[in-house]
């Protein structure tokens, strides 16, 4: 699964709103599903007609523009949501996706620094910044990184291949060799 895919699903499962704009919020992630991202920004649009400052649904609207790569016009709304409770995990974890998407590491390590700050133990937030840090070509960093991703979720095969690739970059293929095998292991106990 793509680092990309990932984060779609975690945001799907975290999104999930209640209320008055349900209906709109359905529909959205059935069009998205679709791949019909335009109808998806008019369903969006409706709900904020209703809820012009519903967190979910500007974060919704983000994620849209997320998926249609249009990443400049999802900061802008990410950042709306962000205004209304700086604290929401998943727009911020959105908003540090955009900018590795954009090659902006450092910006993005920042706002996962920012998460682990107040949600220590958030194993996929550890796994998204030792990937930003290998981007930086900081690898030691980046191990120290996916090693807490792992030990706050040891049975996840994603963040062994992760840190097996990050490995054979330092020269180590015997060891990302071993990971990898226990990886799939774990993927045959799934």
């Amino acid at each position: 699964m793509s680092r990309k895919h990932s984060v779609v699903l975690i945001l799907l499962i975290i999104s999930i709103t209640l209320g008055a704009v349900d209906t709109y919020i359905q529909e959205v992630y059935r069009k998205m599903y679709l791949s019909d991202y335009t109808g998806a920004l008019e369903q969006v649009e409706k709900a904020l007609k209703k809820e012009p400052l519903n967190i979910e649904v500007l974060e919704l609207k983000a994620y849209v523009f997320f998926q249609m790569e249009k990443y400049d016009k999802a900061l802008i709304w990410i950042e709306q949501a962000i205004a209304q409770d700086s604290t929401k995990i998943s727009a911020a974890m959105l908003k540090g996706s955009i900018y590795d998407l954009q090659n902006k590491n450092k910006k993005a390590i920042a706002v996962y620094d920012k998460i682990l700050a107040i949600n220590f133990d958030n194993d996929t937030v550890w796994e998204m910044k030792a990937v930003s840090l290998e981007g930086m070509e900081k690898y030691e960093d980046a191990i120290k990184s996916i090693d807490k991703a792992i030990q706050f979720n040891p049975e996840k095969p994603e963040y062994l291949y992760t840190k097996a690739r990050i490995l054979e970059k330092t020269g180590k293929k015997a060891e990302a060799r071993k990971l990898r095998e226990e990886a799939k292991k774990i993927e045959i106990r799934m």
